[in-house]
């Protein structure tokens, strides 16, 4: 019975006031006369708000952990991404493959000429862009210029383009292209081309990985030693990979070059 007198008053208590009003009530409880049992009741309602209050705060807390977490990786990205660097070395790499596919041994075919520029009002053109060309028999290519006073540019260009291309002018105009079997002196100048454009390709790369090095340098107090120094390892690793690429790339063109 008395058990039930704390449990009812409880509940009356807890509906006359809630419990924001128990637990007001109770700090004011020192200056009241509060028989045993009432005490009771009241110290049940408090403990039971101080619970829910608990239980609140922990949980607002935990979503305040996640959030302050979450913008930190927003941060990290921001301060640098090796998935950019990484992008601009396939680039490089890309780029090589097209300059190795310019460079073609004892084939008659307009794309022999695709490596050939003229400097066309300040700016570096394929010729391929400023004249027509066609294969004229099993050894020539013909070129029709599409401006004539371009004409003796063009020839210039094919014949010092250093893949051993005759060049003469026929009655027309036209530009004739003669395309000598490869000999060995022929063969050595290409692949010496091939070299230059992995050097280039190489240079790149290296270039990319200084950016990236120096970009982690200016962050280095953000991210921290060990960060820094794990991202600056991945850079590294990236570098000898895509150097090695291509190499490998440059002595797989070497044999298709020189090969007999």
């Amino acid at each position: 019975e008395y058990m039930g007198e704390v449990r009812s008053f409880g509940k009356m208590l807890r509906a006359a006031v809630g419990f924001r009003g128990a637990v007001s009530l109770i700090a004011r409880s020192s200056n009241l006369l509060v028989i045993p049992t009432q005490r009771m009741a009241i110290n049940a309602v408090t403990q039971s708000a101080s619970l829910t209050s608990s239980r609140g705060f922990a949980k607002k807390s935990k979503k305040k952990e996640e959030d302050s977490e979450e913008e930190v990786t927003v941060n990290l990205e921001e301060l640098f991404d090796i998935k950019k660097t990484q992008a601009g070395m396939d680039k490089s790499v890309a780029w090589l493959m097209t300059e190795f596919g310019k460079i073609k041994i004892g084939r008659v075919s307009p794309d022999v000429l695709d490596s050939v520029h003229i400097d066309y009002h300040g700016t570096e053109t394929p010729i391929r862009d400023i004249a027509s060309i066609r294969v004229g028999d099993g050894s020539t290519l013909v070129l029709s210029v599409h401006e004539a006073a371009l004409t003796e540019l063009v020839q210039s260009a094919v014949t010092n383009c250093g893949l051993g291309f005759g060049c003469s002018v026929d009655p027309q105009g036209k530009l004739i292209v003669k395309i000598p079997k490869p000999t060995q002196s022929s063969r050595e100048q290409a692949a010496q081309l091939a070299a230059k454009a992995t050097e280039h390709s190489k240079v790149a790369i290296r270039q990319i990985r200084q950016d990236a090095l120096a970009q982690l340098k200016k962050a280095k107090k953000t991210l921290g030693d060990d960060t820094t120094h794990n991202l600056e390892q991945q850079v590294q690793k990236l570098t000898d990979q895509f150097i090695k690429k291509v190499t490998d790339a440059l002595a797989n063109k070497e044999k298709e070059i020189l090969k007999v």
